[in-house]
């Protein structure tokens, strides 16, 4: 994984452990939730984004059982998790647009982060 992809706040596996960046500094240390400082971008690997961390952030299940998560509550904007890429839409059926590179956690809190301005954490 390469530092300019996270943001603090994301969820990652450092050996294993899931572990909440806490800190990105210029001269490329990592701090996490578990470790402190050290040089961590080699021993950080991304958490696969799957239905069961959607609902992790408060993502809810259509009427055709689909995961999504909840982007707007003013308009209905959904995240919808696919075979092989995340798709928004409007309500259950208006594709707004395709995203084929999130395939991790820490992605979709950035994109999350983007269009809502607003951190995606964990809500049960």
């Amino acid at each position: 994984m390469k530092a300019t992809e996270l943001r603090i706040g994301n969820y990652v596996f450092t050996d294993e452990i899931i572990s909440i960046i806490l800190g990105i500094y210029h001269d490329g240390r990592i701090s996490t939730s578990e470790y402190e400082g050290g040089d961590l971008v080699d021993f950080i690997e991304p958490i696969p984004l799957t239905e069961e961390w959607l609902l992790k952030f408060g993502g809810k299940r259509d009427e055709s059982n689909d995961v999504y998560l909840p982007v707007s509550n003013g308009i209905d904007i959904r995240l919808y998790l696919k075979e092989d890429h995340v798709l928004l839409c409007k309500g259950q059926v208006l594709p707004i647009a395709e995203y084929r590179h999130i395939k991790h956690i820490h992605s979709i809190q950035n994109l999350y982060f983007a269009l809502t301005g607003e951190e995606l954490i964990i809500k049960r």
